[in-house]
């Protein structure tokens, strides 16, 4: 009978700021059954991969854990991959962040395991070209891809069971594809048909492999799979059987496979991820940054940050290359690459606001080191380059052509965006959730979270959309019958132009000025906001200008819409004819402070998103409005002064 090989990878992996209950929970259910039961079966090889992140939490809270990925790695049983460190979507960092990553786990791997990696995990499969050139300047020498990847080359299905050879500018890597039905049987399937596939791979040519590369997670923290996998013993019976047939089913260590065998081929392979993420993303895992303008802001400031950093040396004659405070930054900026918070697919990903938040926190901390680096530890304040108000306390993201609309408040002393937000849009699941159809799931078999049915049909009347970013020093003039109820819903009837509308801008010394000609019920109005930060202060101050330009008397209802981050904040209420209000952020322990040279109706409801998460339905919080609001008339070219004052 023709031999296989059977190579099995798993990827060990939680996010960059997700909870400590998370961890210890997704440990206790699948880390630490899986490794023992892999070491009840010492003939039974592996390749593993676990994330910086993740070995980062062992080395404080389960160092037993590293103890035991040492002793299977020396008796011959494991393989560790590296990879980038703290698991970024390496494609679409700098270059010199992409070898910075990967060196530090191989590093890491090295020092605490006394290994030398051969493979790198790729987080999410996320492939371009360009990559093949990077891993093998940072010396790996296989990746796993999906078999998805090599039938977008051209790749038949018959012809996936072995390795091919990629290259870039004439630097070669070579690439395993992970077989879909693998990945969608195991742990799911019965184990003697998961047997019966692999038989069926052998029966076409000796020597072919087949490839298993997923996630840890599947083995216990997926819905079901702990119950599946251990109590009802999923996981030893495939080994038992794995066992019973090497006569003819042989596992290894991808790195061992590729020294017994082969190449099939050469390979050009396209830009791609595993199939689903496809169907997510758009095609592409960058339309994620298109289609949330949310995830494209944190990702263009890492890209700010990774910049800064790499021009630090030149910028500051007291830096080395080598600087403990440069290495402290460039740590914090890779920690703020971790994929996870950038995206969104059947996991949470960027609708977890706290994934955001140390996304946001690691690349506050970066840049603020280099800033103090560079302009030393005395207050400072700067416009810098496009629309950035820039000081030693904090730094103000304006989009001039978005409403004039701050975008992101960084307050450094706190390491916080404060307009860490995220709009209410449409999902694909969202019909599913809203349709009249029974949804739950025929029998009760445990399935992969890709073929798992939405069942949470109470929040179906949560769901809500935003037809405009949820930014802040947004600009609206209301109709009469708009109420809370209605505008925290977005159904309520806009009448002025301004909300996500472009606006002119000024520069000066330590403010920006944004204007706007626009109208209100077909009626002329400019709209005038002067937005100014002082050096070494916490207060931003944004002054005023209404006019009416037009020819005839207006009645108006204008307010201003700040979006605030403050963790899980479920506040709805109406506060009337007030000069000064306060909010607290307890978790956070920020507060912020709102001072009106008018007095204002406020209003101040949650943003909540109804989204999809590997359990199920989920509602999350996503930031608080704050919208002071005034009525009042305007004669023809009468003015509408106004000063608002935020303080931290």
């Amino acid at each position: 009978m023709n031999k296989v090989s059977f190579l099995m990878a798993i990827h060990f992996h939680q996010p960059v700021g997700n909870f400590n209950f998370v961890f210890e929970k997704v440990c206790n259910n699948s880390y630490q059954p899986f490794l023992e039961s892999v070491e009840e079966f010492p003939d039974i090889k592996l390749t593993l991969h676990f994330s910086g992140c993740l070995l980062d939490w062992f080395s404080v809270n389960k160092p037993e854990i590293l103890s035991k990925i040492k002793r299977l790695i020396k008796r011959g049983q494991v393989e560790i991959m590296t990879g980038g460190f703290y698991e970024p979507i390496l494609p679409v960092i700098p270059y010199n962040d992409r070898i910075g990553q990967i060196a530090r786990l191989t590093d890491f791997v090295k020092k605490n395991f006394g290994y030398n990696p051969q493979g790198a995990w790729l987080a999410e499969r996320v492939w371009e070209p360009a990559i093949a050139s990077t891993l093998n300047d940072a010396g790996v020498k296989y990746v796993i891809l999906d078999d998805y990847h090599l039938k977008r080359a051209g790749i038949k299905d018959e012809d996936i069971h072995g390795y091919y050879v990629t290259e870039d500018q004439g630097k070669a890597v070579s690439v395993f594809a992970s077989d879909k039905n693998l990945r969608y049987s195991i742990p799911f399937a019965q184990t003697d048909k998961v047997i019966d596939y692999l038989r069926s791979i052998s029966e076409k040519k000796d020597g072919l492999c087949a490839v298993y590369g997923d996630d840890a997670e599947k083995f216990g923290e997926w819905p079901g799979t702990h119950e599946l996998v251990y109590n009802k013993r999923w996981l030893y019976n495939f080994f038992i059987a794995l066992r019973q047939n090497n006569s003819w089913l042989k596992t290894a260590h991808l790195s061992e496979y590729m020294k017994e065998n082969s190449a099939l081929g050469r390979v050009n392979i396209p830009d791609a991820s595993y199939e689903e993420m496809g169907q997510w993303s758009g095609g592409n895992w960058r339309g994620f940054l298109t289609k949330y303008p949310e995830s494209n802001q944190m990702y263009k400031k890492m890209l700010r940050v990774s910049e800064k950093i790499e021009q630090l040396p030149k910028n500051s004659k007291r830096l080395t290359p080598n600087s403990k405070l440069l290495e402290q930054a460039r740590n914090e900026l890779y920690k703020g690459q971790c994929n996870c918070a950038y995206w969104h697919g059947v996991f949470g990903g960027l609708y977890l606001y706290h994934l955001r938040a140390a996304v946001w926190s690691h690349l506050i901390k970066a840049e603020t080191i280099v800033d103090e680096l560079i302009n030393g530890k005395k207050p400072w304040v700067k416009i810098e380059d496009e629309a950035i108000i820039s000081s030693n306390v904090l730094s103000l993201f304006i989009d001039a052509n978005y409403g004039g609309a701050i975008t992101e408040i960084d307050f450094k002393p706190k390491a916080i965006n404060i307009v860490n937000t995220l709009s209410r849009r449409k999902e694909l699941y969202h019909d599913e959730l809203l349709s009249d159809k029974n949804i739950k799931n025929i029998n009760g078999d445990v399935k992969t979270i890709h073929e798992r049915r939405l069942e949470n049909k109470a929040l179906a009347p949560k769901v809500s959309y935003d037809w405009y970013r949820r930014a802040s020093l947004l600009d609206h003039f209301f109709g009469a019958s708009t109420t809370i109820e209605n505008f925290s819903r977005c159904r309520y009837k806009e009448l002025g132009g301004f909300v996500n509308q472009p606006f002119d801008m000024k520069k000066f010394k330590t403010s920006l000025v944004l204007s706007r000609n626009g109208q209100v019920s077909q009626q002329a109005l400019r709209v005038e906001k002067a937005v100014e930060i002082k050096n070494g202060s916490s207060i931003i101050e944004i002054a005023y200008n209404i006019k009416n330009t037009s020819s005839g008397k207006l009645d108006l209802w204008f307010g201003v819409e700040f979006n605030f981050s403050m963790t899980n904040d479920d506040i709805t209420e109406q506060l009337f004819s007030l000069k000064e209000a306060a909010f607290k952020d307890e978790i956070a322990g920020i507060g912020i402070q709102l001072k009106l040279s008018k007095s204002a109706d406020i209003w101040r409801f949650p943003i909540k998103t109804i989204s999809q998460s590997e359990t199920g339905i989920e509602e999350n919080y996503q930031s608080s409005v704050i919208l002071p609001n005034w009525r009042f008339q305007l004669a023809a070219k009468e003015q509408w002064p106004a000063e608002i004052c935020l303080a931290f």
